[in-house]
């Protein structure tokens, strides 16, 4: 199986027999990092959406109309919103924690996750950008209400060519769900917290990942937010969980599992 990390939390599946997925795609914001494209983003078997904010959905629609077969899995509220955008409904398959959709030679079964919780220093590191373009920021801060979540995040746990491979929509697990143990790749989004590396031990030794490939850690949106420093948390995770590879690529690098 090859994963491909396309920035922030946009990431391609392919099965050795040329399945593909999609999940989150999503254009930055960021004229200095590298370019992502719709091009990018075609040619997959299927759409899959962590949750329903700005960095998940807003340019699926886009992404829709250029790969005009493609079917949209999501919950409830991000298709409400894509709707909104002017996604057909029909093209969108709603679905919901516990649901297993077979598509291809994978099998991916969704999982109640939770949202990464903003702590203040993270925030404060974004004041003085917020300052020099209000109107961004207004914009952006605005799309938590016309692009809400309403806590409906979703971890995906796929299966295919042996492996299994865990997606977290966001930095954050639910204690009553029993996720699936001792994946070969945990898929892990560093950003939103200054807190992460101080709480990621407990969901960590919950899951027991083979090996973790970070996501969602660069300046994709500024003012808001700020490229984390994934290298110093990976230097930490490595003494902490030295049982643990960790990967860290570059935009569309094939990461063969």
């Amino acid at each position: 199986m090859k994963i491909t990390w396309f920035g922030t939390a946009s990431l391609g599946l392919e099965s050795e027999n040329g399945t593909k997925l999609l999940f989150d795609p999503f254009l930055r914001m960021n004229s200095e990092l590298n370019e992502i494209t719709v091009d990018d983003y075609t040619g997959f078997d299927a759409i899959l959406l962590a949750h329903g904010h700005l960095d998940h959905i807003y340019d699926v629609p886009k992404v829709a109309k250029a790969d005009r077969k493609v079917p949209i899995y999501c919950t409830k509220a991000p298709k409400k919103s894509l709707v909104k955008l002017g996604v057909s409904g029909g093209r969108i398959k709603e679905i919901s924690p516990e649901t297993v959709v077979r598509i291809g030679d994978f099998e991916i079964k969704a999982r109640q996750g939770r949202h990464v919780t903003f702590d203040l220093p993270y925030i404060a590191a974004s004041t003085p950008g917020s300052i020099k373009h209000p109107l961004k920021a207004a914009w952006m801060i605005s799309s938590g209400v016309t692009l809400p979540e309403k806590g409906e995040i979703l971890i995906y746990e796929v299966r295919c060519d042996g492996k299994l491979v865990t997606i977290m929509g966001s930095f954050g697990t639910d204690k009553n769900t029993a996720y699936a143990e001792e994946p070969d790749l945990l898929v892990f989004p560093y950003n939103g917290s200054t807190r992460i590396p101080a709480l990621a031990g407990k969901p960590l030794s919950r899951i027991r990942p083979k090996t973790v490939l970070f996501d969602h850690y660069d300046n994709a949106f500024p003012p808001l937010t700020r490229r984390m420093d994934v290298e110093g948390y990976e230097k930490r995770l490595n003494r902490e969980f030295p049982n643990i590879r960790t990967v860290i690529t570059k935009e569309r690098e094939a990461f063969e599992l």
